[in-house]
């Protein structure tokens, strides 16, 4: 019966040491992620829970750098008048 827990332990531990190993390469991956300047999407999408969000969302709408923008969680009282009005979008890019 101890041997086994000893050979339970052990097989922990292996995947314990693993995982850290699996998370250090990620960690190392993501850290030398550089997006790629000037890239153009099919959509700039906007979580809303901020002011900020869409500003920038409407940034990006602005610089071409998307066909349209999309924007999600919106608060069923906020009407497309307070939308334009917080995006600061033209009329032509807000329809």
């Amino acid at each position: 019966m101890a041997r086994t827990a000893k050979w339970m332990m052990a097989l922990a531990g292996v995947l314990l040491l693993a995982f850290a190993g699996g998370f250090v390469l990620f960690a190392s991956a993501v850290a030398h992620y550089a997006p790629v300047p000037n890239q153009r999407g099919d959509a700039i999408v906007v979580l809303t829970g901020g002011d900020l969000r869409l500003a920038e969302g409407a940034r990006l709408l602005k610089e071409g750098r998307g066909a349209r923008l999309l924007i999600s969680g919106v608060n069923r009282q906020t009407s497309p008048e307070d939308l334009k009005r917080v995006s600061g979008l033209p009329e032509r890019l807000f329809t």
